[in-house]
């Protein structure tokens, strides 16, 4: 088992990631995001950015290019931000 619930949840139900599970976004997602607004107005250095817009985004863009592609996109944009 790993830490993160969405991890687990996924990994139980067979697939890649969230976004192709036909309860997206649900509970665990919606608690995520909730949590992440809690960080952002507690500690605003450890904010990752994530919405529900952002997240929507990132999964419709995952689904279209496939995750290898995805994460080579990721990668990139961390590679621009430093």
């Amino acid at each position: 088992m790993h830490d993160c619930p969405i991890y687990n949840c996924c990994a139980d139900k067979d697939l890649e990631h969230c976004g192709l599970c036909s309860d997206f976004p649900c509970e665990k997602i919606m608690d995520m995001l909730e949590m992440e607004r809690y960080v952002k107005e507690t500690e605003p250095d450890l904010i990752y950015g994530w919405t529900l817009e952002t997240l929507m985004e990132n999964v419709e863009q995952r689904k279209k290019v496939g995750t290898e592609k995805w994460l080579e996109e990721q990668r990139q944009k961390l590679r621009e931000r430093h």
